[in-house]
């Protein structure tokens, strides 16, 4: 998708590859700017020169900081504790949210005789922002089956679940009337326990649920914490669903005033996360998937140069790059019943069901976007005018791997346990009994 708004980061666009990525929203997801990095920044809404014309919304520029003549530098800690924080309506407890955000920087001249001597001056600046987080500051409910549904005993659910077996056509259906309740075209028996008086029960030795492979699953999915049958459970540590949890910023640029005409500049900007593998369910059968490696550069190259005092010329290049491998949580798992002939095995199948929270993650994929930037602008101050020439060559690039439903997945539907016409039938129950609503094989 492409932002409708600009950001320059030291002269040079922050455009994510060919995917057409940048703005103001790319500089908080991809190319997040430490505080403590930024010497200046602009936001352009209107009127602005044409070497903004990438976009005609807003633009933001942004400058990195400088070393000076002095040597400074600054320590820096912000803390979140779960400690300190309110419990959430709903909850008996307050959720783990444990936030970590600390750093440093260090500016100043470089006292080397390379750099600094003569006519030549040479400063540095370094900053390091790194970010843990462990918990959310909210605790989300899932939907798992309680302890009696696991075992076929559906009594605590409100709409009446049928025997897919006992499906016949409704001799009385009038094809000329609403369907509904007095009106079905087919007609299933309603599960009534071993002893035919307990509604919604499935007969423990019923061979469908004797021979069936959702124990499989069942073994790891953990039991209600909640009161209920819809929205039980919530996982002891939250997940955050940020891929910036763990991550790293690091901003290292150096200065060289040479001759009094000549200012040039070299900035890395570097961006890294280490993989937001948490998950709601145990590892066996998560759902979630998390990005490792997955690090971003917004590198920048300047050079001012001062023909006379109101003829300048500033040219910059720059180098954005975003590496992401994405990867599944339950990748590499075993003692998962697989699809014969699939792809790949090493990630066991994905359930998907209608009322309850589904399991497996099932894809996996890689994205890089190089981008190549350079622009050149010349200014010639005219007596009361000023006048810029100018030009800006970018080379984007985007490269994917995207590998889904490599392993198969399954969806339940109420359905296949329900009557079409009435609310009716339960997903898990169809999970149980073997009964799949739809399902789906990538073959290339």
């Amino acid at each position: 998708t492409n932002e409708t708004d600009e950001a320059l980061l030291d002269g040079v666009s922050i455009v994510d590859g060919s995917l057409g990525q940048n703005g103001i929203e790319l500089a908080v997801t991809g190319h997040p700017l430490s505080p403590e990095s930024i010497q200046e920044i602009t936001l352009l809404t209107s009127n602005y020169d044409a070497q903004y014309g990438y976009t005609s919304s807003s633009v933001m520029t942004a400058v990195t900081k400088s070393g000076t003549n002095q040597f400074h530098g600054a320590l820096y800690y912000l803390t979140h504790n779960s400690a300190l924080n309110a419990r959430p309506f709903g909850v008996d407890q307050r959720p783990k949210d444990i936030e970590n955000d600390f750093g440093g920087a260090i500016g100043g001249p470089i006292p080397l005789p390379i750099f600094s001597s003569g006519r030549k001056k040479s400063y540095f600046f370094v900053n390091y922002e790194g970010f843990r987080l462990r918990g959310s500051t909210s605790s989300p409910h899932y939907t798992v089956p309680t302890a009696q549904e696991r075992n076929g005993d559906f009594s605590d659910w409100p709409a009446p679940i049928y025997d897919p077996e006992t499906t016949r056509n409704n001799p009385n259906y009038n094809p000329n009337l609403p369907t509904g309740a007095n009106n079905l075209p087919v007609l299933r028996d309603q599960f009534m326990g071993c002893d035919g008086h307990h509604p919604n029960v499935i007969c423990s030795s019923d061979p469908r649920l004797v021979n069936s492979a959702a124990s499989a699953w069942l073994k790891y999915l953990p039991q209600p914490n909640l009161p209920g049958v819809i929205a039980n459970y919530t996982p002891p540590t939250p997940v955050s669903s940020t891929v910036n949890a763990d991550s790293t910023v690091l901003d290292i640029r150096g200065d060289m005033y040479w001759r009094d005409v000549d200012h040039f500049t070299a900035t890395i900007h570097y961006f890294g996360s280490f993989g937001n593998n948490q998950h709601v369910f145990p590892e066996q059968i998560a759902s979630e998937g998390y990005r490792s490696p997955n690090y971003d550069y917004a590198n920048r190259g300047n050079w001012d140069h001062t023909f006379r005092p109101n003829l300048i010329n500033t040219f910059n290049i720059g180098y954005n790059d975003i590496l992401s491998v994405i990867l599944c949580v339950d990748a590499g798992q075993t003692g998962l019943p697989t699809i014969p002939g699939a792809l790949n095995n090493t990630l066991p199948p994905q359930l998907n069901f209608e009322n309850y929270s589904g399991m497996g993650c099932n894809a996996d994929g890689e994205t890089t976007r190089p981008a190549w930037l350079l622009n050149d602008r010349l200014m010639w101050v005219k007596g009361k005018h000023t006048l810029s020439f100018g030009g800006e060559f970018r080379a984007l690039q985007d490269k994917e791997r995207n590998e889904g439903n490599e392993s198969g997945s399954y969806s339940f539907s109420s359905l296949n346990t329900g009557l079409r016409g009435i609310a009716s039938g339960n997903d898990f129950a169809s999970f149980l009994l073997g009964y799949v609503g739809q399902a789906n094989l990538y073959v290339p």
